[in-house]
C-alpha cells in the first residue's frame, strides 16, 4: 500500500477538459448526482442547466434550480447534491494567477460561497451566465484566436463580480495561511480519495504532514466543517453509489469494495445521508446495463464529466437542450434579448452597470446613445459626474 506522502503532487480536482494554452483556468461540463464537502484551490463558478442543487457551505445550505449560478472561493469547502435527477453544470475552475498577472491583489479578494441571484440583478446575472456559455463556447476551440476570446469573456466576468458581488481583501499574512492550509488539504484529500476502499488512519497523515493528530482533526473541522470520519464515511458512500448505479454489483460486494468493515454500515449511511435503503435508492438510479459505455465518469465521484464532442453538441443548440431543462433555453433568451435591445437602440448591460454605479436610475430604458453622451462627459469630467447633473432625477433624455 502507498504510503501518504510518497509520490504525491498537488491535486488539481477536475482538468478533464484542458487548454493547452491558457493556463489557470478550466470549464467543463458535468452532470452531478453528488459530491461530498471539498475544496479546490481554485475560485469555481457553477451555472447550473437543468435540475435541482443542494448545497452546503460552512455557513449555509441552500438549494438552486436551473439557471441559478453558485460562486465558490478557492479553498472553501463546500457539498453538492442533486435533487432527484442529475444536474447539468457548467463549470469554470480560475485560480487566482489567472487574474494576479494583471491585477496582483486580486489574490487576497475572498468572496465567499454564495447564490449569485441573491446578490446580482436580474440582468447581471443574464449576463454572466452568457458570458459562461460564450467563455466555454471558446475555450472548446482551443486556437489562439478563441484563447484570446475566451480571456476576455473570463475578465468580464470577474469584472461583473467584482462590481455587484460583495467581497473582502485579505491581508498578506492571512492569504498566506489560507492557501498554505488549502494546498495541505488538497494532499490530504487526494490520498482520501485514492485510498478510501483501505485502512486510513488520520495518526498517518498527521504524522507525514508533521502535525499533532490534534492538530489536524481541528485543521480537518475548520477547513471542510465535518469530522474526519464522518468525510471518509461520506467518500466511502459515494464511491458505492457510482458503483452500484453502473454494475450489477452486490450491495455486500459494494460495501467491502469501497471500505466499510461491513455492509450494515453501508446502509447507515444511506439512511443517515440520502433517508432511504440502498435497495429504495437504486429504484430511483438504475444501474447502467452491462456493456454499456460511460463516456467520462469520474471513478471517485457519483458524477459524469460530459466529453467535448458532447459540450459542443449543446451549445451548437445554444439553448443548451432547450427541450430538456426547466428554464426553456435559458442561453438562447439571452442572446435574444441582447440583440432585442440593440436592435431597439437601447442601453448595453455594461452601460447600466457604469450609470447605475454613479446613482442614475432606471438606465436600462435609456437610448444607447444618451447614455454613450453621458459617459463621455463623465470620462471628460475625470470620471466624476458633472455639477449640473443631479444622478436621482436625470431622465436620460
Amino acid at each position: 500500500m502507498m504510503r501518504f506522502g510518497e509520490n504525491m503532487e498537488l491535486y488539481n480536482e477536475y482538468e478533464l477538459i484542458s487548454h493547452s494554452k491558457l493556463a489557470d483556468c478550466s470549464m467543463f461540463i458535468v452532470d452531478m448526482v453528488y459530491r461530498p464537502m471539498h475544496l479546490h484551490k481554485e475560485m469555481e463558478l457553477c451555472y447550473i442547466l437543468s435540475g435541482t442543487c443542494r448545497v452546503s457551505t460552512d455557513r449555509q445550505s441552500f438549494t438552486a434550480g436551473a439557471g441559478g449560478v453558485l460562486l465558490f472561493d478557492a479553498g472553501a469547502g463546500h457539498e453538492i447534491w442533486a435533487v432527484g435527477a442529475p444536474a447539468r453544470i457548467l463549470t469554470l475552475q480560475l485560480s487566482h494567477g489567472f487574474c494576479s498577472r494583471f491585477y496582483p491583489q486580486i489574490r487576497n479578494v475572498r468572496f465567499g460561497c454564495r447564490l449569485l441571484s441573491d446578490c446580482l440583478s436580474e440582468d447581471a446575472l443574464h449576463t454572466l451566465q452568457h458570458a459562461m456559455l460564450q467563455a466555454f463556447s471558446e475555450y472548446l476551440l482551443d486556437s489562439p484566436q478563441a484563447m484570446f476570446a475566451c480571456m476576455a469573456q473570463i475578465h468580464a466576468i470577474f469584472a461583473l463580480l467584482l462590481q455587484g458581488v460583495p467581497y473582502r481583501v485579505l491581508s498578506d499574512t492571512e492569504n498566506t495561511t489560507q492557501t498554505r492550509n488549502a494546498e495541505r488539504m488538497h494532499r490530504i484529500l487526494h490520498y482520501l480519495e485514492t485510498h478510501y476502499s483501505e485502512p486510513v488512519r488520520l495518526s498517518e497523515i498527521a504524522k507525514t504532514e508533521g502535525l499533532t493528530q490534534t492538530y489536524l482533526s481541528h485543521l480537518f473541522r475548520e477547513q471542510l466543517h465535518i469530522p474526519f470520519q464522518e468525510y471518509l464515511a461520506r467518500l466511502r458512500l459515494e464511491a458505492a453509489m457510482l458503483l452500484l448505479r453502473q454494475s450489477d454489483t452486490t450491495l455486500t460486494d459494494a460495501a467491502y469494495a469501497c471500505g466499510f468493515s461491513d455492509p450494515k454500515y453501508l446502509n447507515q449511511s444511506f439512511l443517515k445521508n440520502l433517508g432511504m435503503t440502498p435497495r429504495q435508492w437504486l429504484q430511483e438510479n438504475r444501474p447502467a446495463p452491462t456493456g454499456e459505455t460511460q463516456s467520462k465518469e469520474d471513478s471517485r465521484t457519483a458524477q459524469h464529466i460530459l466529453t467535448p464532442d458532447e459540450c459542443r453538441a449543446l451549445l451548437d443548440a445554444y439553448g443548451i437542450m432547450p427541450d430538456q431543462i426547466d428554464n426553456a433555453g435559458k442561453a438562447a433568451k439571452i442572446l435574444d434579448r441582447l440583440d432585442k435591445r440593440k436592435r431597439e437602440g437601447l442601453t448595453t448591460p455594461k452601460q447600466i452597470r457604469f450609470l447605475e454605479g454613479k446613482g442614475f436610475q432606471h438606465v436600462g430604458t435609456w437610448q444607447f446613445e444618451k447614455a454613450k453622451n453621458l459617459i463621455d462627459r463623465i470620462a471628460a469630467n475625470g470620471w466624476r459626474v458633472p455639477m449640473d447633473i443631479d444622478p436621482g432625477t436625470y431622465k436620460g433624455v
